[in-house]
């Protein structure tokens, strides 16, 4: 009775720990603490392993510090110990269709309809992820069976399977999805829309020369009129700086001249125009920066890429790169004689790129740390802005190996990869980390921050 009251008491305390956890867990994910949050979650996980909500929420901060590999893991750890498969899956495709993470979300949501034969709802939402990827194939078939599912399909399914007829130049089951539409008593809120519609699919299967890209406006149910004076136009600009510290006061590195030079190489095999620079004081770093963010604005619309090899150091959670000449005694010295990176985040975000990559591979056993232990290892995780990713060569408040060769473990690694045609920056980053993973023992996991709109390739 003895042992059975003190296992009892055992697992009530466990519990109690558990739940303080859980609370914690949910205040930081509610404030969109995402570093914190997932921590919480993970000390709950070790204590309550096969708890659902844990799981998911432990797949979604991940998902948000960048780490989208291990995300998937929770995430299908999530899915196999549910009762109802296809809710599961449903919460998950909708959390990824949410992130813009279409190609995940679609496989999630494949399977919801597979063990769900007519849920139209997961169809439609199928239907505007194919929309949203241009696979206008897939999305006819869907809307085809959407409407074969349903006794009275609505005037927004058939609007939706001429949309996709049109893309696919079948302009008569355009037309006649359109007219089905037109009919529907719902359609009355939209009909001189879909009238409008079926008079231009009429002009051009009438005359083919007047579809181009200009004419696609006319397809979305509902469009905001935009200034075009407002618009960035694309641009195929692609413009690098690459910076790579090595010979600092404190603590020589041995590889980011290394590192730098190699990178400079790649990008500009994959046409980028880079500059490279090495061995840094303060003043060169801010001057490197200037002329970097105001080469990028002659050019907006394109891709601009900032590459940092050499020290970094975090205080209050704020990620500064260290020049080669910084006498660092104090942790308030770091704020005025290193470099912040949210500035060089935000002065990209300016520059009116349609994409901003940050490469930080500065997460090097701290040198600074020996004057002042308040020091934190690592970097903190930055959240990306839309339209960026910042790209870590270690988890947040972890360490990075400098590497026995002429590159440190992530850049080689990174080398590797990033000159690969037709191979999307999402993926270049996974296999990335999965080398990494493998050559460390798995004691080095690179992460990234993304809020990337679209694939982006860069030897495409």
């Amino acid at each position: 009775m003895r042992m059975i009251a003190i296992l009892l008491c055992t697992f009530y305390m466990i519990g109690c720990q558990a739940g303080e956890l859980k609370r914690r867990a949910d205040h930081a994910y509610f404030k969109e603490d995402w570093t914190k949050a997932h921590q919480y979650y993970q000390a709950t996980h070790k204590l309550a392993p096969d708890h659902p909500e844990t799981l998911i929420r432990l797949g979604e901060t991940t998902y948000h510090c960048g780490n989208i590999l291990k995300a998937l893991f929770w995430f299908n750890k999530y899915i196999n110990i549910s009762d109802l498969k296809s809710k599961a899956n449903l919460k998950v495709g909708k959390f990824l269709y949410l992130q813009g993470d279409f190609q995940h979300a679609e496989a999630y949501l494949k399977k919801v309809v597979a063990l769900k034969k007519d849920f139209v709802n997961v169809w439609r939402k199928l239907g505007r992820l194919y929309q949203k990827q241009k696979k206008y194939p897939e999305m006819c078939d869907t809307y085809k069976t959407i409407i074969n599912l349903q006794t009275k399909p609505s005037a927004q399914d058939f609007f939706r399977l001429g949309q996709a007829a049109y893309y696919l130049n079948d302009f008569d089951l355009a037309k006649q999805n359109l007219e089905k539409a037109s009919k529907i008593p719902e359609a009355d809120i939209f009909l001189k829309l879909i009238t409008k519609h079926k008079e231009k699919v009429s002009l051009v299967s009438a005359t083919p020369s007047v579809r181009n890209d200009t004419n696609l406006d006319w397809l979305s149910i509902s469009r905001p009129k935009i200034n075009p004076s407002k618009l960035i136009r694309p641009s195929k600009s692609k413009i690098a700086l690459v910076i790579g510290n090595a010979e600092y006061q404190k603590r020589e590195l041995k590889n980011p001249v290394n590192d730098a030079v190699d990178m400079a190489r790649s990008l500009r095999s994959i046409n980028f125009d880079v500059d490279v620079v090495t061995n840094r004081n303060f003043s060169q770093m801010e001057t490197d920066i200037h002329r970097f963010c105001n080469k990028m604005k002659t050019k907006p619309g394109g891709i601009g890429l900032f590459y940092y090899s050499g020290h970094g150091s975090q205080v209050n959670n704020i990620n500064y790169l260290i020049p080669i000449n910084a006498n660092i005694k104090k942790k308030y010295d770091v704020k005025y004689k290193a470099v912040p990176a949210q500035w060089i985040l935000e002065s990209m975000e300016g520059a009116g790129n349609a994409a901003n990559i940050i490469i930080l591979d500065a997460c090097r056993d701290n040198p600074f740390r020996t004057f002042d232990r308040s020091l934190k290892d690592g970097l903190a995780f930055m959240a990306a802005p839309t339209g960026s990713i910042i790209a870590y060569s270690t988890a947040p408040g972890k360490y990075a190996a400098d590497g026995s060769g002429r590159n440190g473990v992530y850049t080689k690694a990174l080398l590797k990869n990033i000159e690969q045609k037709n191979l999307s920056l999402i993926d270049v980053f996974m296999k990335t980390r999965q080398e990494v993973l493998e050559e460390t023992n798995y004691t080095q996991e690179p992460w990234e921050s993304s809020s990337l709109r679209k694939h982006i390739f860069l030897n495409k």
